[in-house]
């Protein structure tokens, strides 16, 4: 019975625990479309111990890879600056505080909107990660006293799980600088810090960008093919990023939306996509509505970064 949707042992769970019933029977059907099981063994005063069994082939001779934890090399960004990351969830805090540390950051924690004002009247920053959905004072409310009260002009990155439309825009107008939603990549991060800190070192054009694996599986690893695939791309990407900066200065939508469009169709060939992917969807969607050329503008700046780092990349591979 528990394994039914919107079902639990006792309705008292709940009202005293929240949920909604849905992650015992997601979490069943997963593990039976990998071909498994899962059991459960209940204990009224001590709990319920799940387990469950997933069949795998056993590869002869298979050489086995660690994760490593070394930070991530392809963003460059000086060690040593200052971080404020204003985040009231403990999970979403030691997550991204472990990120930025592994890659030189120093990280300065405020649980709320409260803390982080408090801080920022003694302390400077070189950039602020800001929640917005905090309990009390909201980020928002922080960026607005942040902005119009204490005159700080430090960039201010907005982190939010709500992914809806204009949402970006909505940080823009609070006086944020940009938008990453959660759960966020580590290069997806690293890669805004470093678009937004001031330190001329902070740079995307040393990145390992591109990554060739969607290409090498759908051709066999035809190396001759995915060369003309590379040619093709370095030819015509830049004239594609010139016609969308065009059609930005020109307030043209239509413009705007053919350009990123065609942009779309080709990032994943390359990689690009954890990256792209969501200031692209961004400026679809602004471009459909015909509004928001502030916000535009921005995600174009990230669009042209990656895309002329991607190229220097592969420019370095024709040379090898």
């Amino acid at each position: 019975m528990i394994f039914e949707r919107f079902t639990q042992a006792d309705t008292n769970i709940t009202r005293k625990y929240g949920g909604t019933g849905l992650g015992l029977p997601i979490t069943k059907q997963l593990i039976e479309l990998q071909h498994g099981n899962i059991s459960f063994r209940n204990d009224p005063d001590s709990g319920v111990e799940f387990s469950f069994l997933l069949p795998y082939k056993k590869l002869q001779g298979a050489q086995v890879v660690h994760a490593s934890s070394a930070p991530a090399a392809d963003i460059i960004i000086a060690p040593g600056k200052k971080v404020l990351l204003v985040e009231d969830n403990l999970m979403n805090q030691k997550l991204a505080t472990i990120v930025l540390q592994n890659n030189g950051l120093d990280v300065t924690l405020a649980s709320n909107g409260e803390k982080a004002i408090e801080l920022l009247k003694k302390n400077s920053f070189d950039i602020i990660l800001m929640d917005i959905q905090m309990p009390g004072m909201d980020g928002y409310k922080t960026t607005e006293i942040l902005r119009d009260q204490l005159h700080i002009a430090t960039p201010v990155i907005a982190m939010t799980a709500h992914a809806l439309a204009g949402e970006k825009e909505k940080c823009l107008q609070a006086g944020m600088n940009d938008y990453i939603s959660k759960p966020f990549t580590e290069k997806g991060l690293l890669v805004k810090i470093a678009q937004h800190i001031h330190d001329k070192e902070a740079v995307l054009d040393k990145t390992n960008l591109v990554d060739l694996d969607y290409l090498k599986k759908q051709t066999a690893n035809n190396t001759l093919f995915m060369r003309e695939m590379i040619d093709i791309f370095k030819t015509q990407n830049p004239g594609v990023i010139t016609q969308l900066e065009k059609a930005i200065e020109a307030n043209d939508f239509t413009g705007i939306y053919k350009a990123v469009h065609s942009l779309r169709n080709t990032i994943g060939l390359f990689g690009l996509g954890n990256i792209l992917n969501e200031p692209l969807m961004n400026m679809e969607k602004l471009s459909s509505g015909r509004t928001g050329i502030q916000q535009l503008q921005s995600d174009f700046e990230t669009v042209r970064s990656v895309c002329a780092g991607a190229i220097k990349e592969l420019e370095m591979l024709d040379a090898k």
